[in-house]
C-alpha cells in the first residue's frame, strides 16, 4: 500500500534523484526495492550465536558512516570485556578479525540485518528465524 509523506532529502536523496525531476517517487522506490534485494545477497555468513553477539553488541549503536561501518569488528572486539563471547558461545576475538576481513558492502549488510532485527521484534517468532526474515546468512 502507497503511502504519501514528506521527506527531506539529503546529499545521498539528492544524489539519487539527479536527473529524475519527472519521477522522483519512481526513482526513491527503485532504489529502495534494489536495497532491499541486495541486503540478503551481501550479507556474509555467520552461525546463530554470532548473528546473536553481532545484533546484541550493535543493539543501540548508530553506525551512520564509512568509518563506524569499518569499526564494527572493534566493537565486537571490545564486547569480551563485557562476556559477550560468553553469553552467545563465540569466540568474539576471531568474529571480530572476520568482520575486519569483510568489504564495506557487507558491513553495510551487517548494519542493515541489526537495524532491521531489532525493530522487528515483536515474539511472533524466535531470534534466528527473525534474522532470517532480516537478511542475515545462517548457517
Amino acid at each position: 500500500m502507497a503511502e504519501r509523506f514528506t521527506i527531506y532529502a539529503g546529499e545521498p536523496i539528492a544524489g539519487i534523484l539527479a536527473g529524475y525531476e519527472d519521477n522522483r517517487s519512481g526513482r526513491i522506490n527503485q532504489v529502495a526495492a534494489d536495497f532491499l534485494l541486495l541486503i540478503p545477497e551481501l550479507a556474509p555468513e555467520f552461525s546463530a550465536a554470532e548473528w546473536q553477539a553481532i545484533t546484541d553488541v550493535l543493539n543501540g549503536s548508530f553506525v551512520d558512516d564509512e568509518t563506524g561501518l569499518k569499526l564494527i569488528w572493534a566493537s565486537v572486539a571490545d564486547s569480551a570485556e563485557d562476556g559477550i563471547g560468553e553469553k552467545w558461545g563465540v569466540d568474539v576475538e576471531a568474529l571480530a578479525q572476520r568482520i575486519r576481513a569483510l568489504k564495506l558492502p557487507q558491513l553495510i549488510a551487517i548494519r542493515e540485518v541489526v537495524a532491521r532485527f531489532w525493530t522487528s521484534i515483536d515474539g511472533s517468532v524466535g531470534n534466528i528465524e527473525l534474522l532470517r526474515r532480516c537478511g542475515a546468512k545462517v548457517v
